[in-house]
């Protein structure tokens, strides 16, 4: 590998260094902003889930309500089995 290229001394690792001699840079910074951008994405959808997730937390509070105030109305549980299954 160091005799194709003289850019490979530089680099730590043989593994990256491709037969085809073009410069690490030129490689490097389009993986960089890649990631950056896939980070941004990861950020923004765990926004997206925290907020679904208190929405789902109200709907399931005001259900839940009406449930235990169905089954004290009435001496048979329907509701405790849909929750089960």
């Amino acid at each position: 590998m160091l005799m194709l290229c003289n850019s490979s001394s530089a680099h730590p690792s043989p593994a990256l260094v491709s037969p085809s001699c073009y410069p690490h840079r030129a490689l490097a910074h389009p993986h960089r902003r890649r990631r950056r951008r896939h980070q941004h994405q990861k950020k923004h959808q765990k926004k997206k889930k925290k907020h679904q997730k208190k929405k789902k937390k109200k709907k399931k509070k005001a259900t839940d309500g009406i449930q235990s105030y169905g089954s004290l109305n009435q001496p048979t549980n329907p509701p405790t089995n849909q929750r089960t299954s």
